[in-house]
């Protein structure tokens, strides 16, 4: 129905936080709209790709120029880049790509176990948190929804495929349960990044408890800051025990610290109150 194309972009969609573990598509239909954008490209368009890329491919600057449009069938106003929309389109379009980015808490910390080539961080440190925040309900109907679900039980029983799946979702619940079986020292190192990257959920009070049980050898004058910037992010949260926990580290580590010194008094009062 639409005009002839090279590029025809439309909304990547970021579907956060699942309610529970191993939810079907699309249960969860809260979405967060990104200003990038996924393209198709017309297949004699193909021959004029400089550069494949994630949004948008790099096209070639030869004549005819290029047309690229968007969903509603006008041509792309860019936002930052040539991969970005000026305006993100409103869900009113038929098409659309959905990145199920976090899923569970379980299974984003699951995920998060596949290290990105060339850093030395173990996790992929470019996730920031588990979050459930949205700004849009997709309008899928009802109908066509049960029956996708129906058809993906059936395409499941007839291809036998019920015990992969589930050996397949118990290594993600060990996955996710052996996050921080990792060298002490890097937990300290990283310290930050850890905290950072599992915000959101169960597993980031986890942390403190790792360090706790690493004993001594955590225990060193070069972690201290670590401790201490820790710390203040779980006061900025309110959760005023759990930065106890790490300013006791940090008192531990650098005993002479004067600023450490100063929390820790503070803190420590606070939490006396508390009790």
């Amino acid at each position: 129905a639409f005009p002839v194309f090279d590029v025809l972009s439309f909304n990547w969609l970021w579907q956060n936080g699942d309610d529970t573990n191993f939810e079907l598509p699309f249960n969860n239909k809260k979405v967060k709209p990104d200003e990038h954008m996924k393209s198709l490209l017309s297949r004699v368009a193909v021959a004029r790709v400089v550069e494949f890329r994630c949004h948008a491919s790099k096209m070639d600057n030869a004549e005819p120029k290029i047309v690229h449009l968007g969903p509603d069938a006008a041509p792309i106003a860019y936002g930052k880049h040539d991969q970005a929309f000026g305006v993100i389109p409103p869900l009113t379009s038929s098409a659309f790509v959905l990145h199920r980015v976090c899923r569970s808490a379980t299974e984003y910390v699951a995920l998060l176990t596949r290290q990105r080539p060339g850093v030395e961080f173990p996790f992929k440190n470019n996730r920031f948190g588990f979050s459930k925040e949205s700004t849009h309900t997709l309008a899928i109907d009802s109908k066509k929804l049960t029956d996708y679900w129906a058809a993906l039980a059936l395409f499941i029983q007839e291809c036998g495929l019920a015990d992969m799946i589930q050996q397949s979702r118990q290594l993600v619940l060990e996955k996710a349960d052996r996050l921080l079986d990792v060298r002490a020292d890097i937990v300290a190192v990283h310290l930050i990044a850890y905290l950072n990257i599992l915000k959101g959920t169960p597993h980031q009070n986890r942390v403190l408890r790792a360090l706790e049980a690493f004993g001594e050898v955590i225990i060193k004058d070069q972690f201290a800051k670590n401790y201490f910037d820790a710390a203040m992010l779980f006061e900025r949260q309110g959760e005023i025990e759990h930065a106890f926990g790490y300013l006791q580290l940090a008192m531990k580590s650098r005993p002479n610290g004067p600023v450490i010194q100063e929390h820790f008094q503070r803190l420590e009062k606070l939490v006396k109150k508390k009790d």
